[in-house]
């Protein structure tokens, strides 16, 4: 069964705990100056994947220098099988600013500050 994973800002690096899954490697990636990524449904499978960049994680928009100067919302999508069973934990090295993180449109967890960001599911 595939899972959608999105959320907003920065991830360089994203894994479960026991067992890990490393979901470094191909992301989609949108910027999202309106705002609007929410209100269009985008943690629910309903953002316009096709038009959007595609980026390897670990990944820093800011680097690209169509984006150096942008400082809004940016959104990372990536599709993923889960591993079934116990709790799981969402493990993010270096989010930075304010995150929001969603899988399968749900809202599972937020951040605001430089640290690692940990969230079970």
């Amino acid at each position: 069964m595939y899972k959608l994973l999105v959320f907003v800002l920065l991830l360089p690096v994203f894994s479960f705990a026991q067992p890990a899954i490393s979901l470094d490697g191909d992301w989609t990636f949108a910027m999202d100056p309106m705002k609007q990524g929410e209100d269009m449904q985008w943690p629910k499978a309903g953002a316009p994947y096709e038009h959007f960049d595609k980026v390897k994680v670990p990944h820093c928009f800011s680097v690209d220098p169509r984006y150096e100067l942008y400082t809004g919302t940016a959104w990372y999508f990536r599709k993923f099988t889960g591993v079934g069973g116990a709790r799981q934990w969402l493990h993010f090295d270096a989010v930075y600013y304010r995150s929001r993180v969603f899988l399968n449109g749900e809202l599972v967890g937020e951040h605001e500050g430089a640290i690692r960001l940990s969230r079970w599911r």
